[in-house]
Order: structure tokens, then C-alpha cells, then sequence
């Protein structure tokens, strides 16, 4: 039965509170026979104490409760906007975590917007006690309502109290609205609900005062001022329609600036990426990109439709990228795309063009894993430092929530960060069966920081008991000829095979055939030869780092290992039991099945729309969460039973 009324309860670190309120509102559900018309949406965030596990044996009691828990950065305000965007009932609205108002409370709210079509949403109005410390908490309270009605041309008398509620049609169409994620989300709600011309009514509730989280006057201040640009944009987007004046503004010419193409010797995922999403750009733009230049490719190229442009080697690339966009590109440029692969090309400092920045992972340590000191540490620097003081306030496109989360805490807003996956194109390979002998395999650069040199280890380990077993090595990088030392040194020259860069045809083969895909490196943008792995149904084994946590679904299509001994478990665990191999090869399948450069392409674009456009209080805003639609690991199997 669909229910009637959605309460949401966002929720951060509440073990010491969350009991209470699910006590409460659930025994006086089912008291009142409502059970079957009302779902409780707890939607835990940013949360590091027991609330989730207590969430869930609540559930177990009150089958109309329901646990989300999102991993991203999202704020208060994200997640009431993802309860709201989960929550199928007819009135949908949002309630505190500290049980200040009683479940009665919340059914008389509902009652009366069900009971009223001429309202479309209601706010809870706090009756202070009559105390001296209610007289205080009040006359704060007014100080700071009136302040805001002031600032903002709204007109509420208890703007933060947490109790709003909404009919469904309208509680999803703000849920697209909240740009604030911390408490100040509750203006946010108000301003938009005022410029969607919903009405509103204020509710007296009895409320009592509990102890909760401290609410920052700084970072409110700072979240008024924020609505307030919104607020204005939108007035002035409203005055220019009333005039007639035009407010599209299209993008025609791309221009991309990138440290390698896909015809560089030295390619990789990054330039595979790139150069897809060129292509799907190609639709409704013109792209340029400009890259460095090998000694064995032409200055000038068209790849796919795509007008390339190169010059300067790795470092110096950056330099002529300024230089040719004065004298070549600046005129006829729409939007810059700025790729970072540890060092983006700072076209902030030059150019005032609307930018998009590209950022596959951020590099940190790996910097002196795979250079010589100075060099590391002038690129960690770089990265860490002034990267974030310049494209802060850039819309941003990564390829892993592990990167996501690297941004935030270099101070990127989660607004400006756009979660779009890598993909594999169209695979052309004839089907082939899995090998009958022990058989792993890598595919990708061979480089210090990938770490082959565990998989060779992890490889002799498993001769031992499996003398037969084959690894298969595809790709090639400066790291090679220790790698060639290293077989020699583990006694591995007819067990390891390091056949360099293989055609596209033998590469799917080797992983069709492949029991396992051993993937140690120490950290990924995103691992898209887990994916190619997945998608010819071979399972991989991986380090928990970034990336390779993203790509790999522990226990559903492979495993994540700690160290070095889980890395060699867990490779033992596939190699020995054929039942887990096809249980994990088939969820592989369905995990790859879910990723496409079209969807991809949608949430760049989304990107491009975003930066080109001046945000106002009713632009909707793109969650990372909306993707879980799309890249979900619902349909695969756990398996549980290994130890």
C-alpha cells in the first residue's frame, strides 16, 4: 500500500538521540492503526558513530522505517533533498533528529495540509516556554527572523524550526532547490517556496527544547549572503524576461587543454576519457583540443572529428598552452575544459572564458612515488595548494566518489563537483571460454606506483600450491625492466608473461580467458581495466585506495584487500573455488552493463549548462546521488559466507 505521509529525519552522529524519536513516532503509529500509511525516511550523512546499525534494528521492529546512507558530502540540506526525492508518500516534509516535537504534532500538520487543496505546504511555528531561558531563546529568535525577512523579502516568524512539510508534487520540485546543505537549508526551502509561489502556513507546535547540534552565526551569515546573490540573479533573470531580452547563452566552441592525446605513446584512462567525451561533445559543439607533441605525430590532427593542436613536450605544454590561446583560440572560444593530470594549466590566471575543470584524482603522495624529489615536491605543491585557491569555485568533473571526496576537503563546494564515470566503448571480440589452467592477468601502465611488483609476489605465493598458474602482464612504462628483474629474481619465467601493449582483439581474449584481474596500485582515478575485467565476467582483487574501491564492489565483483596478505587471500579464494569465481564473474557483468559514455556525456553537459549559466534561487541543482540510479549495486549478489 502506498502511504500517505513521508517524514524524513536527517541524521548526523545521533546514537545518543535517534532511539528516542523512532521510539516515539513508531509506537504512536502503530497505536493509531496509521503503520501502513506512513514511511519514515532516516537519512544518515556524514556519520562516524553507531547510528547507522541502530537505524536498522529499528527497522526490523517497524517495518515503515527505512535507512538511507549516502557517502557523499551532502549537509543537512542533502539530505532532506534526498529523502525528498525518495519519499513516495502524498505529503512529504522533514522533522530534527532531537525529538522536540511529538508525533501528535506532526499528525496535526498533516491532517491539516491534506484536509486544506489551498495550501501546498506547511511550517512548524516554536512555542517557546514562558521561562526565562524560552524568553531568551525568543527574543534571539525574532532578532534573527526579522534580519532575514529583511534581507531576503521573505516573511516567517520561526524560520529554522525544523518541521516543514509539503504536498508531494511540490516537496519534489524543492527537493532540486537546496544549494545550502547546512542548517541554513531551511531559508533556502522558504526563499524557493516564495518564488515557486507556493503557499505556505505557519503552524503553532508545542515544542520542547532538547540539546542538539550548535548552529555556527558565522556560517549562517555566510549561507544568507549566498541566498542573497541567488535571490538576485533570479530577480534579474525575471526583469530580463519581462523585457524580451534573450538569456540563452549557447556554447559553440569548445577548446580543451590537456597534457596528452589519444594518439600519445604514453596514453592512458585520462586520454581515453577525454577523447570519448570529445567525441559525444561533438553533437552541439565544435571541439579543439590542444596537447603536448611526441617527436612522432604532426602538429595539427583531427581525431574523430575532433581538430586537435600540438606543441611543447610535458612540461613545457603548459607554457605554449597560453601562448597559442592569445594568438589562436581566445576570439572563438565559448568554454575552456581545463585538464588536470596533477597539474592543470591554470587558465584561470589568463582567461576569463567560462571553465569546466577536469580532475581524475588528486595525486598527493604518488607524486614522490613516481618522481625525482624536486620535481615531487614543486607537483605536490602545485596540486594541493594553488590548484584549490583557483578552481574552488569551478564546476568540476571527477570520475570517483573516492575523488569527490578529495575535493571536499580542499574546500571544493559539492554543488561545483559533477560525478560522471568512465565507460568502455563498443567491445569487438569473439567470446571465448575461461582458461582450463589458473590464469590472472593486468592491464595498464607499468609504472612504480601501480605496483605490479605485488602481483608478482603474490603470484610466486600462489605457485606454490598451483604450479601452473599463468600471469599475464599488458602494458608497458619505465618500471619494466625491474619488473623483468624481479621474475628472474622470484624464479617466475614460465609462470609471468610481460607481453607489453597487446591488440585490442588479444587484450579481450587474455581477459575472457582470465580467472582473476590483479589490480595493486596504489591509487586510481577510476579503474576502468577492473571494468573492462568486469565486463568479460573476471572478477578483480584490489587495495582499498581510491579508485579501485570505486570501481570494485567488495564481495559482489571482487575483492578489496587491506594488505598484502589479503591480497594473496583472496586471489587464493578465486583461484580455488570455481563456485565463487562464477558467482562474482556474474555480477561482474551486470556491474559493467551499467556504464555508457552517453550517460556520462549527460552529466558533463550538465556541467557545461552550469557554468555558462547564472545560477539563480530556482535553477535546479545535479546531486551525486542521481546517478546511484544508473550505477546501482542492487542487482548483486553479496557473498557473505567468506571469510
Amino acid at each position: 500500500m502506498k502511504p500517505e505521509l513521508s517524514i524524513v529525519i536527517p541524521v548526523k552522529n545521533e546514537e545518543k538521540h535517534i532511539s528516542r524519536i523512532l521510539n516515539s513516532y513508531g509506537s504512536f503509529f502503530i497505536a493509531k492503526k496509521q503503520e501502513k500509511n506512513v514511511e519514515i525516511i532516516v537519512v544518515i550523512y556524514d556519520s562516524k558513530d553507531k547510528t547507522s546499525l541502530i537505524v536498522e534494528e529499528y527497522a526490523k521492529n517497524y517495518p515503515f522505517v527505512t535507512k538511507l546512507e549516502t557517502p557523499y558530502a551532502s549537509g543537512k540540506g542533502g539530505a532532506v533533498s534526498m529523502g525528498f526525492s525518495k519519499a513516495t508518500g502524498d505529503i512529504v516534509g522533514f522533522v530534527d533528529p532531537n525529538h522536540s516535537i511529538g508525533p501528535s504534532e506532526i499528525s496535526k500538520l498533516y491532517e491539516l495540509l491534506r484536509d486544506s487543496t489551498w495550501l501546498d505546504g506547511v511550517v512548524g511555528k516554536r512555542i517557546f516556554s514562558s521561562d526565562r531561558k524560552g524568553t531568551f531563546r525568543k527574543i534571539l529568535n525574532n532578532i534573527f527572523n526579522q534580519y532575514v525577512n529583511l534581507e531576503l523579502g521573505i516573511d516567517y516568524s520561526d524560520i529554522l524550526c525544523g518541521v516543514k512539510f509539503f504536498k508531494k508534487e511540490a516537496a519534489k520540485r524543492l527537493s532540486k532547490k537546496l544549494y545550502i546543505n547546512r542548517e541554513s537549508f531551511n531559508i533556502n526551502l522558504l526563499l524557493a517556496s516564495k518564488h515557486l509561489n507556493y503557499k505556505l502556513l505557519e503552524v503553532p507546535l508545542k515544542w520542547r527544547h532538547t540539546a542538539g547540534p550548535r548552529v555556527g552565526p558565522i556560517s549562517i551569515l555566510i549561507d544568507i549572503l549566498r541566498l542573497n546573490t541567488l535571490n538576485n540573479k533570479f530577480i534579474n533573470k525575471s526583469a530580463k524576461i519581462l523585457k524580451k531580452k534573450p538569456l540563452k547563452k549557447k556554447v559553440k566552441n569548445i577548446l580543451i587543454f590537456s597534457w596528452r592525446d589519444i594518439k600519445n605513446p604514453s596514453w592512458g584512462g585520462a586520454e581515453v576519457y577525454v577523447h570519448e567525451i570529445s567525441k559525444k561533445l561533438l553533437k552541439n559543439h565544435n571541439v579543439t583540443l590542444f596537447t603536448s607533441k611526441p617527436r612522432n605525430l604532426s602538429s595539427v590532427d583531427d581525431i574523430d572529428g575532433v581538430h586537435v593542436y600540438r606543441r611543447g613536450n610535458f612540461v613545457t605544454v603548459y607554457f605554449w598552452a597560453f601562448i597559442y590561446y592569445f594568438l589562436k583560440f581566445r576570439k572563438e572560444t565559448d568554454l575552456i575544459i581545463d585538464v588536470e593530470n596533477g597539474i592543470p594549466f591554470f587558465t584561470p590566471l589568463y582567461s576569463r572564458k567560462p571553465k569546466v575543470m577536469f580532475l581524475f584524482h588528486v595525486h598527493k603522495m604518488q607524486w614522490f612515488k613516481q618522481f625525482i624529489y624536486p620535481i615531487a615536491v614543486v607537483g605536490y605543491l602545485l596540486e594541493l595548494i594553488l590548484m584549490p585557491i583557483l578552481y574552488r569555485k569551478i564546476n568540476t568533473v571527477t570520475i570517483s566518489l573516492s575523488s569527490m571526496k578529495d575535493l571536499v576537503k580542499l574546500k571544493f563546494k559539492p554543488s561545483n563537483i559533477f560525478l560522471a564515470y568512465p565507460a568502455i566503448g563498443k567491445r569487438h571480440f569473439t567470446k571465448v571460454r575461461k582458461s582450463v589452467s589458473p590464469l590472472v592477468s593486468y592491464v595498464g601502465r607499468v609504472k612504480a606506483y601501480k605496483q605490479v611488483d605485488i602481483a608478482l609476489r603474490v603470484v610466486a605465493r600462489l605457485k606454490r600450491s598451483f604450479p601452473g598458474i599463468k600471469f599475464i602482464v599488458m602494458g608497458s612504462g619505465e618500471h619494466l625492466v625491474e619488473l623483468e628483474k624481479l621474475v628472474k629474481d622470484l624464479n617466475l619465467e614460465n609462470n609471468v608473461k610481460l607481453v607489453g601493449h597487446l591488440p585490442d582483439r588479444k587484450k579481450w581474449e587474455v581477459l575472457q580467458k582470465s580467472w582473476a584481474f590483479l589490480m595493486p596500485s596504489m591509487k586510481e582515478g577510476w579503474g576502468i581495466t577492473i571494468i573492462e575485467a568486469a565486463t568479460c565476467g573476471t572478477p578483480s582483487i584490489g587495495f582499498d585506495v581510491p579508485g579501485v574501491r570505486d570501481s570494485i564492489c567488495h564481495l559482489k565483483t571482487g575483492f578489496i584487500a587491506k594488505n598484502d596478505n589479503e591480497f594473496f587471500k583472496y586471489s587464493s579464494i578465486l583461484i580455488k573455488d570455481k563456485s565463487v569465481r562464477k558467482a562474482l564473474g556474474h555480477n561482474c557483468k551486470i556491474w559493467a552493463d551499467q556504464f555508457s559514455w552517453s550517460a556520462t556525456a549527460k552529466i558533463v553537459e550538465k556541467a557545461i549548462k552550469a557554468s555558462i549559466t547564472k545560477k539563480g534561487i530556482l535553477e535546479d541543482k545535479a546531486y551525486p546521488w542521481e546517478l546511484e540510479r544508473v550505477f546501482s549495486q542492487d542487482r548483486l549478489t553479496t557473498l557473505s559466507s567468506i571469510k
